[in-house]
Formats: structure tokens, C-alpha cells, sequence
């Protein structure tokens, strides 16, 4: 199913709506973000539809500015 996902995110077949809303870290997050709990962070929900109008995966990410530094010295 991912790859199947992945040809029509290449080929321009799904349509995603991105939303972002500031946030703050709950306990459980902040483990796994590794900051202190109350932190301001974002999250952000990527909605991906099909020609059809069919809801694909929804996918949620939990991010604050560090960890957007991180992946932008990755790419």
C-alpha cells in the first residue's frame, strides 16, 4: 500500500492539505522530542486525497524548531 502511495504522490495523483497549529508538549511528547514539558511545538496533519475523493493515510507529526533545523540540515 505504501508504495502504491508513493506512485501517486510521484505522479501527481493525490492531492494533500497540510495544516499546522502551534501546540504545547505534553509529558509523553517531550520524551520523545527529548525537550522540556510546556515546550511551544507544532503540530502538523497531512491530509492526502485521491482523484476519487477518497481519504488516504492521515499522517500526524509532532515538531518544534529544533527538530525542523535537524531535518533541514538532513535534506
Amino acid at each position: 500500500m505504501l508504495q502504491n502511495l508513493l506512485v501517486q504522490i510521484e505522479t501527481r495523483q493525490v492531492k494533500i492539505d497540510e495544516t499546522i497549529r502551534p501546540w504545547i508538549c505534553n509529558t509523553e511528547m517531550a520524551k520523545h522530542l527529548e525537550i522540556d514539558d510546556g515546550t511551544p511545538i507544532f503540530h502538523r496533519t497531512w491530509v492526502l486525497t485521491s482523484p476519487q475523493h477518497k481519504v488516504l493515510p492521515v499522517i500526524e507529526i509532532i515538531t518544534n524548531a529544533t527538530s525542523l533545523d535537524v531535518l533541514a540540515k538532513k535534506l
